[in-house]
């Protein structure tokens, strides 16, 4: 015999979504939602008809790709304090020239505040300078993002 569920002659015959969950399997009738959500745990979260209703969840906003990194690019190009936070720019500078002196862990230089700013100062610049010299590069060269060998080239351009 013929499958006539979905002609006119099955509809006719009372082919509805109850007799066609009772083709499948219970897992298959779920997926699907024909079994009136009776299942382990029904439409009330288990509790056999005597909790409230669930309440309805608001999704959170949330931004495309790259849009928050654009944000952020905007602040920090308004903004004119330093970005690389003072203590780490010390022991750097520290680290240094105790590798550079050959000078052993306790014997430290003294550095006064002003000159540490102004390494600070004179280091983010350099490093601004090469970043956008490289983002010039990548862009000259159709690529989208930055990559080591443009940054090589970039420092060996601001060097000269």
């Amino acid at each position: 015999m013929a499958n006539t569920s979905n002609t006119a002659a099955g509809r006719a015959a009372g082919s509805t979504a109850g007799a066609a969950a009772s083709n499948m399997g219970p897992a298959a009738a779920r997926r699907r939602g024909l079994n009136g959500g009776t299942g382990a745990r029904g439409q009330d979260g288990g509790k056999g008809g005597r909790g409230r209703p669930l309440p309805q969840v608001r999704r959170r906003w949330r931004r495309r790709p790259g849009e928050a990194a654009l944000a952020e690019i905007r602040t920090m190009q308004k903004s004119t304090e330093l970005l690389i936070s003072k203590a780490a720019i010390s022991r750097l500078i520290r680290e240094i020239c105790q590798s550079s002196l050959g000078r052993k862990a306790g014997e430290d230089l003294r550095w006064t505040s002003p000159a540490i700013a102004a390494v600070h100062t004179a280091a983010e610049d350099y490093m601004t300078k090469i970043f956008e010299s490289t983002n010039l590069l990548a862009i000259h060269a159709k690529h989208v993002t930055i990559n080591h060998k443009g940054m090589q080239l970039a420092q060996k351009l601001c060097d000269e």
